[in-house]
């Protein structure tokens, strides 16, 4: 890691030969951390991984049919971490339909899935909002996901962030072999397909109203050594 001025070589050398000041006080401090990459292990990053391959998801009806597909293969443990979460989310391909014989909406489907499948675990966490948020979030979101549902399915929010900082990862991984990292939530008024129709029929919130077209992307990666889910 190298260090640089955060002033051109050629504006410090003028600014130093009027303001002597200038060079004794404000440019040792001036600087900035030149490196080949911000991950940083154990700094920025927890740690980083090789991934034997790697998808690009354009908007949220690939992601959430990608998604869906992965999630039932899953066998043993799915970890889902995000900034917002909502049980009645669309969670349905391009198509705007399921097929596969599970409910629709996000939290039906793990609660059915984990019917189907005595052997698997999903974990939720989501980031505890400020009460300035409230309006626009799932009320009780936690008892919307567990009520009724195996003890294998835990909810946590979380709280451990310091004064004014969010909780803004949107993580999913499943058996340890693929993650989903992005930035769209498995939440509400995120539904689009890549087309973003002005007017879609299918994009409407779960009170039926219509919201505006939606754009972001995500990258499903499979872990190197780790057989796909």
């Amino acid at each position: 890691m190298q260090e640089r001025s955060c002033l051109p070589n050629v504006c410090s050398r003028r600014a130093c030969a009027r303001s002597p000041a200038l060079t004794r006080h404000v440019l040792p401090r001036c600087r900035l951390l030149q490196s080949s990459s911000i991950l940083i292990p154990g700094d920025t990053v927890w740690r980083r991984c090789k991934a034997g391959r790697l998808a690009i998801l354009n908007d949220a009806a690939a992601y959430f049919a990608a998604l869906r597909e992965a999630l039932l293969l899953a066998t043993t443990q799915v970890y889902i971490i995000g900034w917002d979460i909502h049980s009645q989310t669309r969670f349905v391909g391009p198509s705007g339909h399921a097929d596969d014989g599970y409910p629709q909406e996000l939290g039906a489907f793990l609660k059915a899935l984990l019917k189907a499948k005595p052997e698997l675990r999903v974990n939720i966490l989501a980031w505890n909002f400020p009460a300035l948020y409230a309006a626009e979030r799932e009320w009780n979101s936690a008892a919307k996901f567990t009520s009724r549902a195996p003890d294998r399915l835990r909810f946590c929010f979380d709280s451990s962030l310091p004064l004014g900082s969010a909780q803004h990862q949107k993580i999913v991984v499943i058996d340890g072999a693929l993650a989903f990292v992005g930035g769209l939530d498995l939440t509400i008024r995120r539904w689009d397909t890549s087309a973003h129709e002005t007017h879609h029929p299918l994009r409407t919130d779960p009170d039926g109203k219509p919201y505006p077209p939606f754009h972001d992307t995500y990258s499903a990666c499979w872990m190197a050594k780790q057989r796909p889910a």
